[in-house]
């Protein structure tokens, strides 16, 4: 059974199956309205970076955590699109060393952070040194990345 109620703008679902697969999912509304289901933790929800140079993100990924002590590092964003709005990653820069400097960039289609960059072709740099910063950087769709918390 299906209730729309158009005066509060509610929608309730009843008689869903119950979930017995291993993967979690959610319901979720893109840009245009429309529900699709989204899958909610992974493999790579947590992933540690610590002998990489460089990283291109996925959007499978969720929380980064990477360890510059021993080089300088950069991670790339995908680019955001209405597809992704909304989509968060969370990461984190660990270790003392402050001569290695932690790099984010993004690259493809709406590519900006915080509006820098070229909308078409890369985004930021974000650059760090300082030990134990952290960044929430989360989808706007078209609008690109940007940074909603640190």
């Amino acid at each position: 059974n299906t209730v729309i109620n158009l005066d509060s703008n509610t929608l309730a679902l009843s008689g869903l199956e119950t979930d017995t697969s291993t993967s979690n999912y959610m319901v979720v509304v893109d840009g245009n309205g429309v529900l699709k289901q989204a899958q909610i933790g992974s493999n790579n929800a947590v992933l540690y970076i610590s002998d990489s140079a460089t990283y291109d993100i996925v959007m499978t990924d969720e929380t980064i955590i990477v360890n510059t002590d021993s080089r300088s590092v950069t991670l790339t964003l995908p680019g955001a699109y209405d597809g992704n709005k909304g989509k968060r990653f969370y990461i984190k820069k660990t270790g003392t060393n402050q001569t290695n400097t932690l790099t984010i960039t993004s690259v493809g289609q709406n590519a900006k952070i915080d509006g820098l960059g070229v909308a078409t072709t890369a985004g930021g740099p974000i650059e760090s040194t300082l030990p134990y910063q952290s960044w929430i950087f989360q989808s706007a769709g078209t609008e690109g990345w940007f940074i909603v918390g640190q």
